[in-house]
């Protein structure tokens, strides 16, 4: 959990057919916002950094994700 974290949404998702249908590219929109003043890059950095090094390794104990 991430106190600036406000929003997270899937923005595209792509698919090739050459890829099959075990891969695909997704980009997300992650919104930060500070509760009582404006966040600054820092913070914002290091909650982003943490949250996808979570992702990632979650997802990568399954073989699921290839960065």
């Amino acid at each position: 959990q991430s106190p600036l974290l406000e929003d997270v949404s899937v923005i595209d998702l792509f698919e090739h057919e050459k890829w099959g249908k075990e891969w695909r590219s997704v980009t997300f929109r992650f919104i930060y916002r500070g509760k009582t003043q404006t966040a600054s890059f820092k913070e914002v950095d290091s909650e982003h950094t943490a949250i996808v090094s979570s992702v990632f390794e979650t997802l990568s104990t399954d073989n699921k994700v290839q960065l």
